[in-house]
């Protein structure tokens, strides 16, 4: 609760600041949005790279195994995407990943079987929906061409990730 209340006070703020400033289409431009948009997608890719090559690497399930490997696979390419487009711009990515994943990962690191499986997927399936609504958000709000280029092209594979996770998941 105290997560979400944080969200909409920066949410909020950020509306206000980004009011105040006209809208410019040119492919150089770019606002608040869309630099908050890089900075979390860059975490975000990196979190999955991460959990994707733990749960290739632990996990139990087959199939858990390969969902966790084409993480790692189709989050590198995404990242690699995401930082060329921000270098071209002149914005830094997120190189770190914040403390609420360092704890799942701890946790995920003491867990066998089942229970790494059904950690990690639900995991999943609550990160990828919360990226799904970044993107969104991002494709309404973005101004700088490449980024929202960006959001259209990776947004189906981040629904697609999310909808064999919620699959997934039925086996928990």
């Amino acid at each position: 609760m105290k997560k979400i209340s944080g969200i909409l006070l920066i949410s909020v703020t950020i509306s206000f600041v980004i009011g105040a400033c006209e809208k410019d289409n040119s492919n150089s431009t770019y606002n608040a949005y869309d630099s908050i948009f890089i900075s979390q997608a860059a975490s975000s890719n990196l979190i999955e790279i991460t959990l994707g090559q733990l749960a290739a690497d632990s996990a139990s399930d087959p199939s858990i195994k390969q969902y966790g490997a084409q993480m790692v696979a189709d989050h590198t390419t995404q990242q690699q995407q995401l930082q060329a487009i921000a270098s071209g711009i002149g914005i830094g990515v997120v190189t770190t990943i914040d403390q609420e994943h360092l704890l799942l990962i701890d946790t995920l690191e003491t867990l066998k079987g089942s229970s790494f499986d059904s950690v990690y997927i639900f995991s999943q399936l609550r990160d990828h929906d919360n990226t799904i609504r970044l993107f969104k958000h991002e494709s309404g709000n973005g101004l700088h061409k490449e980024v929202k280029l960006y959001v259209y092209q990776t947004l189906p594979d981040i629904n697609e990730h999310f909808i064999s996770a919620r699959t997934l998941s039925t086996k928990f």
